[in-house]
């Protein structure tokens, strides 16, 4: 008999709930988030026939991934979305997961494209790099707050090139900045550091990877903007033209305007009204998606009749 399955996931717990074909109430489990429980519940009560639905969240494609060989199907929802249909006033966790499973069942159910492995990948490669950068940002704004408050005039050349961090050091200050600024050097060295050896593995990556080298042929971006696109884009079949990849990519905050932002936008009115304007109106797409969009398909076509023709960096 073919069954619903609605899992609400946590850090910590997931809770299942199971309804027949029907919309008959079979049974509601919690279980900790851990691989070897989550094994054993779905070994124990998941069947080969099953349907199971989820949404999108921090942990969603591990708990799919475990979960996968035992169902017939996982669906991954969008979460905005199912709560703007399923708004509840009482709003529990066996509640939510029973959304999931109706919403599944009566197939109502937004869903989400679900990334491949390599893509995802990809993507905690590029967002591990956003984030040291981001680290790196704060640091460097501590250091100038220091310079600032104890009305230390900037010097004329980079403060954070290799002369500007020695004069740094030796700035006489009182202990209390003084054991900040040295704590915050310290810091941003070790970031550094990091971020070298990310980027290491980014720049071999980005060489074996012909999509990367045909996107990087676009004036203005380099591997880091080629590798981060790509990893957001997943596969460049599921946007019919450059418009939609516009609004895709806009919505997502990695675009903005005719230029690339390096942290994601809040989701605003504002974003949202832009996004639709890329939809509707061709004009307002900006030449860099058309290219964009252009370069992928290329590449992905290509792949899908003759393999690559360019020599492998070992």
């Amino acid at each position: 008999m073919l069954r619903f399955v609605g899992c609400d996931v946590h850090k910590r717990t997931a809770v299942f709930t199971i309804l027949l074909e029907d919309g008959t109430l079979f049974a509601s489990y919690t279980v900790p988030v851990t691989r070897e429980a989550l094994t054993v519940f779905a070994e124990r009560q998941l069947k080969k026939e099953d349907r199971l639905a989820m949404e999108a969240t921090t942990n969603t494609w591990a708990v799919a991934g475990v979960l996968r060989p035992f169902v017939a199907e996982v669906v991954i929802g969008n979460p905005l979305r199912v709560r703007a249909i399923a708004e509840a006033k009482i709003k529990t966790d066996k509640v939510d997961s029973r959304v999931l499973a109706e919403l599944l069942r009566c197939e109502y159910l937004p869903v989400v494209w679900q990334p491949d492995a390599d893509t995802q990948r990809l993507r905690r490669l590029t967002h591990r790099r956003a984030a040291l950068v981001s680290d790196r940002t704060r640091l460097k704004n501590r250091l100038h707050s220091i310079l600032h408050h104890t009305l230390v005039p900037l010097p004329e050349f980079d403060l954070f090139s290799k002369r500007g961090i020695v004069w740094l050091r030796e700035l006489p200050l009182a202990e209390e900045e003084a054991q900040a600024r040295d704590s915050d050097l310290r810091l941003l060295e070790q970031t550094e550091l990091e971020i070298a050896e990310l980027e290491k593995r980014l720049v071999r990556e980005a060489w074996q990877d012909e999509k990367v080298r045909l996107v990087m042929s676009i004036p203005g971006i380099d591997y880091t903007v080629a590798q981060t696109c790509l990893a957001a884009i997943g596969d460049i079949a599921r946007f019919p033209n450059a418009k939609k990849l516009a609004a895709y990519l806009i919505s997502t905050g990695l675009f903005w305007g005719r230029g690339l932002k390096r942290r994601p936008l809040p989701q605003t009115p504002t974003l949202a009204r832009r996004c639709k304007d890329v939809e509707m109106k061709s004009e307002t797409v900006p030449k860099v998606f058309v290219t964009l969009w252009g370069v992928t398909s290329k590449v992905e076509n290509k792949s899908r009749t003759e393999p690559s023709k360019y020599p492998q960096k070992p």
